[in-house]
């Protein structure tokens, strides 16, 4: 996100964040620690990118839900790890946002709406002067720090036989091309022939 040649240049005072969401894994539910991970990874370089974007003062401002299995994401404690305060949390308020649309992060149902409850809630963050920017990282901290990348690496090795889901999105092409295609997910396919080892690494 800071390495975007457009916003790399830019600082703001806000940056908002609503219901962040790193899609679906095809079996699992969101009760399942493999994507509670890949929520949590994905917060974790949003803060860590939102951090460098921000002039003097500036808010990062996240809304999301307090309760389960939302709440296992551990919203502040991800944001305080990379240099955030928790300033004020407030009922989210749909009308603060002219032009959202809350919609479902992947699946079958993305670009559906999700019911937005008595449980959504928007954090805001300011940055801590005194945070160090380089942190001494705890290979035991609260295992949530789990080796995601290799666990995606793992996943991505797939054999003949295996049966695989391709996932179709719209932020692929480029900004105002007429797209006709609405993101989702097709398949499952089986791999019938291996040519070349692919892996994929989330950095």
């Amino acid at each position: 996100m800071r390495n975007h040649p457009i916003l790399k240049q830019m600082k703001f005072d806000v940056v908002v964040y609503n219901f962040p969401h790193a899609g679906h894994i095809y079996g699992c539910t969101e009760t399942d620690e493999e994507l509670i991970q890949m929520h949590k990874e994905l917060l974790r370089a949003f803060f860590l990118n939102a951090r460098g974007m921000l002039n003097q003062g500036g808010e990062v401002h996240v809304s999301h839900r307090e309760d389960y299995p939302y709440s296992t994401w551990g919203l502040e404690n991800l944001a305080a790890k990379s240099g955030f305060n928790l300033e004020e949390k407030v009922r989210f308020k749909k009308r603060d946002y002219p032009g959202y649309q809350n919609v479902r992060g992947g699946d079958i149902n993305c670009d559906k709406p999700f019911p937005l409850n008595s449980h959504c809630f928007t954090y805001k963050f300011r940055v801590d002067e005194k945070y160090d920017d380089q942190p001494q990282r705890n290979d035991n901290d609260d295992a949530d720090l789990m080796d995601f990348r290799h666990w995606v690496m793992q996943a991505a090795e797939f054999e003949v036989g295996d049966f695989v889901l391709a996932v179709l999105t719209r932020d692929r092409f480029p900004i105002g091309e007429d797209n006709k295609l609405a993101g989702r997910t097709i398949g499952p396919y089986e791999i019938v022939h291996r040519t070349v080892y692919v892996s994929i690494l989330i950095g």
